[in-house]
């Protein structure tokens, strides 16, 4: 009875494998187990290419400042997005001019920065939906052996 063990060794892309027992293994079966850290590098990628889609998405809705558009994007459990990963995607978004932000005085603090889609930005969310709609069906293809 054996078992694979993957170790994560310097990063996603590089790792050890390790034979070792396992008694609840048959002769025949080979178990996998990748530790929760190489996942997690994946995860991040994962994520990281996707909060800007969602960021985007969450605007498409019309105009918010910042925690508003923070609470949304919460109602999506999954991404764990928070401010120090929104703000500087804002920014960056303002930047290439698929944003615009306009300061607006807050009943309480500091002036609110309410941000929202350019018509530029609009194209450009339309271009990443479909981009991520043939990602999708690429990726179901091969996890899910789906026909084209």
């Amino acid at each position: 009875m054996r078992a694979a063990v993957i170790r994560e060794h310097g990063g996603l892309d590089r790792v050890r494998v390790e034979e070792i027992s396992a008694p609840e293994c048959a002769e025949d079966e080979v178990v996998v187990n990748v530790r929760s850290a190489g996942l997690k590098h994946l995860d991040i990628w994962v994520r990281k290419g996707l909060v800007e889609l969602c960021v985007m998405a969450a605007l498409r809705k019309g105009e918010a400042y910042g925690y508003q558009l923070l609470q949304e994007l919460a109602n999506a459990e999954g991404l764990a997005i928070t401010e120090s990963t929104v703000y500087p995607i804002l920014s960056r978004l303002t930047k290439e001019g698929w944003v615009k932000v306009r300061a607006a005085p807050s009943p309480a603090g500091p002036p609110r920065r309410y941000y929202r889609l350019t018509p530029l930005g609009e194209a450009r969310l339309k271009q990443m939906e479909e981009y991520w709609a043939d990602i999708q069906h690429a990726t179901n293809v091969l996890l899910k052996g789906e026909t084209k």
